[in-house]
């Protein structure tokens, strides 16, 4: 059978992994690009979400693959992809276990590939686990570029992490903390931006306690015109903000924070934001 099909649905729920609770898996086959090949055999697998859709992830390598971390990630399996050294094939899977994208990365002139079209997945996916075979029939193509690949796996999910305790509208000290920082890249308050920046930031203020003139005017340039915390969950030291409002342009969006608490402030880590038609 050719079609798509899925055994058992793994329950639905949060996208972060606990660390160290799931380990790298083999796979095999192979996937050729513009003429180079990939023949991956470590993978780790993981939910993601986008908006209201929800997708499987499988991130493989020839080489080593690292989950370690992706429980503070808003997107863990590109994490999972930041850690690979080299070359890297992404297959994401709609829930229903049906092909919706093939991505292959190629170290080598940092080339980038992505299918979504073409491709035929036969995969179980249920009780923590995928397995199956994600494959061309002969030879495709990406414009004018040749793909074809043939993968096998059979692997474990990434257990998905249990909730936080849930935040209210503005979300506590954390939402307070992002509200407070958008508005100080708009304005240009250097106190308030050193205190809720990242700290890896921090290396760029100026002895006098200010900022760049160059930095400032970009984050000016780049910052939401308005943001509300609509809520979010909290956990032990770091939280994950549920958010909405205007972008630079006055576009809508919405989207979630990584906040994460750093003595008695909270810094602001990752946002991952969407236009909201």
């Amino acid at each position: 059978m050719r079609a798509a099909r899925i055994f058992a649905v793994v329950v639905v729920g949060a996208i972060w992994a606990l660390p160290g609770a799931a380990q790298p898996a083999p796979v095999s086959g192979q996937l050729t690009v513009d003429g180079e090949t990939i023949a991956p055999v470590n993978a780790v697998a993981v939910w993601t979400t986008n908006g209201d859709e929800r997708h499987l992830q499988v991130v493989m390598a020839p080489g080593a693959v690292d989950a370690g971390g992706t429980e503070r990630s808003l997107d863990p399996a590109s994490a999972i992809r930041q850690s690979i050294d080299g070359d890297s094939i992404t297959l994401t899977l709609a829930r229903d276990g049906s092909l919706v994208m093939v991505f292959a990365f190629l170290e080598d002139g940092s080339r980038n590939y992505g299918l979504g079209s073409g491709g035929v997945a036969e995969v179980a996916i249920g009780d923590g686990r995928i397995a199956g075979r994600v494959f061309t029939e002969g030879e495709t193509s990406i414009g004018d570029t040749p793909i074809a690949f043939d993968l096998r796996l059979d692997l474990p999910i990434l257990p998905e992490r249990a909730p936080g305790e849930p935040l209210p509208a503005g979300g506590g000290e954390a939402g307070a903390a992002y509200v407070a920082l958008t508005a100080a890249k708009r304005s240009g308050d250097a106190a308030v931006l050193a205190r809720h920046l990242p700290a890896s930031d921090l290396g760029l203020v100026e002895p006098d306690g200010s900022f760049p003139d160059w930095l400032l005017d970009s984050m000016r340039e780049m910052a939401p015109q308005d943001m509300t915390v609509r809520g979010g969950e909290l956990f032990d030291g770091w939280a994950i903000l549920e958010v909405a409002g205007r972008d630079s342009s006055g576009g809508a969006v919405e989207g979630r924070v990584l906040m994460e608490r750093d003595g008695d402030t909270w810094r602001f880590l990752q946002e991952d934001l969407r236009m909201v038609w």
